[in-house]
């Protein structure tokens, strides 16, 4: 099976890529572009579970800073995303402005980002780090459910109206 390879316009890496190192960003940085993209989004609803994510993130990040170097160079986690030219806040911006497909599946593929590091921060006994952020990715897959339920309802309503015209032309 050929592998859809998601991509944001003027971004060279895959949404996959993306939600991968962006899920690797210091979580003080990762709390503040959740926040902007919360923003960003023209749907309410979304932006609260985005919002919400930010708020667990926040929590991660009193967790660990006081045991983060951010000037550390071997660190996996970074401020930026260094494999493309934007900053965060741009990012967001642009990740904002998606169509509601494309954002289903960046909120997936974040969702999913963040679910394996709070698995990984459990299997490390780090229970209250691992809540946090089982919490922002439940807060990201509720978002992506919001927006997978107007998908279901836009088909049903086009149903609906196809069946309708259809009746009218005697189509049956």
């Amino acid at each position: 099976m050929e592998k859809i390879n998601y991509k944001i316009e003027g971004i060279e890496i895959s949404l996959e890529e993306l939600c991968e190192e962006i899920g690797d960003l210091f979580y003080d940085d990762l709390a503040l572009f959740l926040s902007d993209l919360s923003e960003e989004c023209k749907n309410k609803k979304i932006g609260g579970c985005l919002k919400n994510a930010s708020t667990y993130i926040e929590d991660a990040w009193d967790i660990c800073e006081k045991h983060t170097l951010k000037g550390d160079i071997n660190s996996k986690h970074t401020s930026k995303i260094k494999s493309i030219n934007l900053d965060n806040q741009e990012l967001a911006k642009k990740i904002g402005n998606l169509d509601k497909k494309e954002l289903r599946i960046f909120l997936i593929f974040l969702s999913l980002k963040i679910s394996r590091d709070s698995y990984a921060d459990k299997m490390r006994g780090r229970e209250n780090l691992s809540n946090s952020l089982k919490g922002c990715a439940s807060s990201l897959l509720e978002a992506y459910e919001i927006l997978e339920n107007e998908k279901e309802k836009s088909s049903n309503i086009k149903n609906s109206i196809e069946i309708k015209i259809n009746n009218l032309l005697g189509l049956h």
